[in-house]
């Protein structure tokens, strides 16, 4: 009897270990990201998850239009936007002036 309560007890333990180091983690990026994609503005200064840097040019339901070069705009999924710079700068101004988020 004493056993199987162990085993129990064993698989909770890696059970819960399982939630914190893999799943909890991976809902908060999900998180960060939504609210990346929901705070976009036209002017952010953003990269792709390809790599491509570019400034937005317009927003539409689910996709960007990001200009990479003057007059050159090329429309991206929103899903592929994982840095925005614009909001980045602005955070680490505010934290240089003693604003805290």
């Amino acid at each position: 009897m004493g056993e199987n309560v162990m085993s129990v007890v064993l698989i909770l333990v890696l059970l819960a270990i399982f939630y914190f180091l893999l799943i909890r983690p991976q809902q908060k990026r999900m998180r960060q990201q939504m609210e990346l994609i929901r705070n976009l503005k036209v002017g952010d200064e953003v990269m792709t998850s390809a790599g491509i840097f570019g400034t937005v040019h317009q927003l539409e339901e689910d996709t960007v239009l990001l200009e990479v070069a003057e007059d050159v705009v090329i429309r991206v999924a929103k899903n592929s936007v994982v840095r925005n710079f614009t909001s980045e700068a602005s955070r680490k101004e505010d934290r240089a002036e003693g604003k805290e988020e």
